[in-house]
């Protein structure tokens, strides 16, 4: 038996790759991660491999990939952008990490496990009163004529809650799981002077689909 998210994103690969329907789902979208059809922030917000970029990650992470930017563009997850001033360090510098996230504007404030003793994440972002997010109406426009479609936003408010957080890198299908089991996930990749967090439509009442029954 394997990790949970990967054994998850490798079904839901097997299940595509063996559908006439989807078949070439997987491939359409690894060409897009090698052609650039989505921007480093995005891709890295999603999944962000410490030794391989998204145009090698394998096919059960693309699939993974794949499912989360669907709900993206479907308006079934949210987006809140956070600004942080500065990047984070490895994850042994995790007192460096509190030090900059203990600047986090009002209302969030974030905590880091200081061990990850066995912990599926690595802290947790919280929320003190309703924030609102950005989330896609499904309706795309073309801001450039040679470009591709981005998809029209609308606000969404948020309650107050708090999350997962991961910080540096993490797979696509972890980041998949987060949103399956808490219904969010508050993302700050290697590089990034941002912490993007991804919340579910249902949130927090339910996750935005069950991973056992959809997968």
């Amino acid at each position: 038996m394997g990790i949970l998210h990967i054994d998850v994103a490798h079904r839901l690969h097997e299940r595509w790759a063996a559908d006439p329907a989807t078949a070439d789902l997987v491939p359409y979208l690894h060409d897009g991660l090698r052609t650039g059809r989505w921007d480093r922030e995005y891709l890295d917000t999603v999944g962000q491999m410490h030794d391989r970029g998204p145009s090698r990650w394998p096919p059960e992470q693309v699939a993974a990939f794949g499912w989360v930017n669907y709900m993206v563009m479907r308006g079934e997850i949210t987006q809140i952008r956070i600004a942080t001033g500065a990047c984070p360090f490895p994850d042994k510098e995790r007192a460096l990490n509190q030090q900059i996230l203990d600047t986090l504007v009002e209302p969030f404030t974030a905590e880091v496990d200081p061990g990850q003793h066995n912990a599926d994440c690595d802290g947790r972002l919280s929320w003190s009163r309703t924030v609102i997010s950005e989330k896609s109406t499904g309706v795309p426009y073309f801001a450039d004529p040679d470009g591709a479609p981005t998809p029209l936003r609308a606000p969404k408010d948020v309650p107050a809650a708090g999350i997962p957080l991961e910080i540096g890198s993490t797979l696509p299908s972890r980041t998949l799981l987060h949103l399956g089991e808490y219904g969010g996930v508050a993302r700050w990749p290697y590089e990034s002077t941002v912490v993007r967090v991804l919340i579910s439509s249902g949130f927090p009442k339910r996750p935005f689909r069950s991973l056992g029954d959809e997968i």
